[in-house]
């Protein structure tokens, strides 16, 4: 992941103080890179859900294991998103296909099974 251009800048105000600017929500873009060519792909640019923001990308490496995006065959991600205000559970094919809303929801995340 990586954050998209244009979102998360600061502003200097004239007194030299920095302050987050105010923009449009956060923006994350979500990438992936083949091994075989070695080449990353942007697959899709989303805002994340309030609580995948907070409460599961700041502690993935605790998570990464237990709480899986990845889906079994390895072939989508699942991620939670804000659109238009709504908490919206999309899966994300890692081929290049296009994203799908599931559901709306709060934070998804796939079965080992």
């Amino acid at each position: 992941l990586r954050l998209a251009e244009g979102t998360g800048g600061r502003l200097v105000d004239r007194e030299g103080t920095a302050r987050r600017a105010q923009q449009a929500p956060l923006e994350l873009q979500l990438w992936v890179v083949a091994l075989e060519e070695g080449l990353p792909r942007k697959l899709a640019t989303f805002t994340p859900a309030p609580s995948f923001l907070t409460q599961f990308l700041p502690f993935f490496d605790q998570y990464a294991r237990s709480h899986r995006l990845w889906s079994p065959d390895g072939r989508a991600l699942v991620l939670s998103t804000l659109d238009g205000g709504r908490r919206r559970l999309v899966v994300v094919p890692v081929d290049g296909g296009p994203a799908r809303t599931i559901a709306e929801g709060e934070m998804a995340f796939w079965s080992p099974r």
